[in-house]
């Protein structure tokens, strides 16, 4: 079963576990007061994040203690930088392949498998209207459950409001009406008995 990237990977595996782990580590390797002004040099290197177009500015740096799931996106693009030289390599390669791992499955759902829908002409304009159809159908799938829909077949919807599908025992896709198996088969052969195929074409048009 995939995990559930927001709640499970980037809230869960990110920042309650990654990041509270950097300063449990700070805290076993080094003196309280050591880890202060290590702690205060990440949120000043996140602080000092130039502006640009897709990165989250945090003026007070990581401090702050709502986080909301943006604010663990948004801190996964800068986070990997910042704690360089403040913890060993393989912690970086920790976080590095974490990282990896959410933006890969972001990739092939919003950009792979959107490209291979695609009749490969102006594939960007057609990837972009895939996303937002998709969003806007989930979105529907979401509140047609929430009202008890979607439930069932076409068929099994038509037999409930025609009031045939009383028995509870009934698949979906069944009329309760339908004789037994050995009663069905026993009634195909007697009317093959009694089969009358019609005049011929030819018959017909002489």
């Amino acid at each position: 079963m995939a995990p559930d990237i927001l709640h499970q990977v980037i809230k869960g595996m990110f920042k309650d576990h990654l990041v509270d782990w950097v300063e449990k580590y700070l805290v076993l390797t080094h003196r309280r007061t050591e880890v202060d002004c290590i702690l205060d040099d990440i949120d000043h290197r996140i602080v000092a994040i130039a502006s640009f177009s897709g990165l989250c500015h945090f003026p007070q740096g990581c401090g702050f203690k709502q986080w909301t799931g943006d604010d663990s996106k948004a801190l996964m693009k800068v986070y990997i930088p910042v704690i360089k030289g403040h913890v060993p390599t393989d912690v970086v390669r920790t976080f590095h392949a974490l990282l990896e791992f959410c933006y890969l499955s972001k990739h092939i759902k919003a950009v792979k498998e959107p490209w291979r829908w695609s009749s490969k002409y102006k594939v960007l304009g057609q990837m972009l209207v895939t996303n937002q159809h998709l969003s806007k159908l989930t979105t529907a799938c979401v509140d047609f459950e929430s009202h008890g829909m979607l439930k069932g077949t076409c068929l099994s919807a038509e037999l409930e409001a025609l009031g045939m599908s009383d028995n509870p025992d009934v698949p979906n896709d069944e009329d309760p009406n339908d004789p037994p198996p050995n009663q069905a088969s026993n009634l195909e052969d007697s009317n093959d008995l009694m089969i009358d195929h019609g005049p011929t074409i030819l018959q017909a048009h002489t």
